[in-house]
């Protein structure tokens, strides 16, 4: 490196990164549009991710299995424990 060079990867320590935006005046980190979400006030243009039909049913079609498999799992379990106790469940202390 010569001895005038300057490191690529160095910035100034007084500049700011380009995507800050002013504070709201309540105090709250939010933007405005984050807040009027969270108040249930959502604008038009404010729809947020629009899922196409595809990815709708891509969706339903993941939560119908994974519903399917918790099921199984449950259902599983409880044979499972059943099978464990065996004949000894009416053999217990009243």
């Amino acid at each position: 490196m010569s001895a005038g060079a300057k490191p690529a990867n160095t910035k100034p320590a007084d500049t700011k990164p380009a995507n800050t935006k002013p504070a709201a005046k309540n105090g709250s980190k939010q933007t405005p549009s984050a807040s009027k979400r969270l108040a249930g006030k959502a604008s038009k243009e404010d729809d947020g991710i629009v899922l196409s039909p595809a990815e709708l049913r891509r969706r339903r079609t993941r939560n119908i299995a994974i519903a399917l498999t918790l099921g199984a799992l449950v259902i599983l379990f409880y044979v499972m424990t059943l099978a464990r106790l065996g004949s000894n469940v009416m053999n217990r202390p009243l």
